[in-house]
């Protein structure tokens, strides 16, 4: 949430008079972006994790709801764009992406569900990519990782909307 599309979420939110949880890397763009989502008289708290590490993922949904009495839109809008052709692209390139761009999503939509559960007009709005749909040359981590994204985004739908949990994804591009 500290820059870019996420930075412009994050602010759209807070105009709305959303109260903000902010993930990113970078503590001083998360701080920044705070500020400006404050100035809308909501709560905005940061929370620098790398999401590529499982264990930075443990409980963090469940300090953002305490922090902010609950969660009502889960937006997953990270992502690694590594663009490789195969030949030279890395396994370790490979697990970055699909760490950040599949298993963040899944780990933190699983763990907003029993707060989303209890939200009327609960939401969870993936940010994927055009990538999502059609491949190109190397775009083999991430696309594939972002057809991922769109298969984990409609089976999400199916598992959670007779709760009325709203979940769609967004592609860019």
């Amino acid at each position: 949430a500290g820059r870019g599309i996420g930075r412009e979420i994050a602010i759209n939110l807070a105009e709305e008079h959303f109260s903000v949880g902010l993930i990113g890397r970078n503590e001083r763009e998360l701080n920044e972006v705070a500020d400006v989502c404050r100035q809308h008289g909501v709560k905005a708290e940061c929370y620098p994790v790398d999401l590529n590490r499982a264990e930075a993922l443990k409980d963090l949904a469940a300090k953002i709801a305490g922090d902010l009495g609950g969660i009502t839109v889960l937006v997953n809008n990270a992502g690694v764009c590594i663009e490789r052709d195969i030949r030279e692209a890395t396994i370790e390139e490979w697990d970055t992406t699909f760490n950040v761009n599949l298993r963040a999503v899944f780990a933190l939509s699983k763990a907003a569900l029993p707060y989303l559960e209890q939200t009327e007009g609960a939401a969870i709005i993936n940010i994927s990519s055009i990538a999502d749909q059609r491949t190109y040359a190397e775009g083999t981590m991430y696309s594939a990782s972002k057809h991922g994204l769109a298969g984990l985004t409609g089976s999400l739908f199916h598992d959670v909307h007779e709760k009325g949990i709203k979940v769609c994804a967004i592609s860019p591009g």
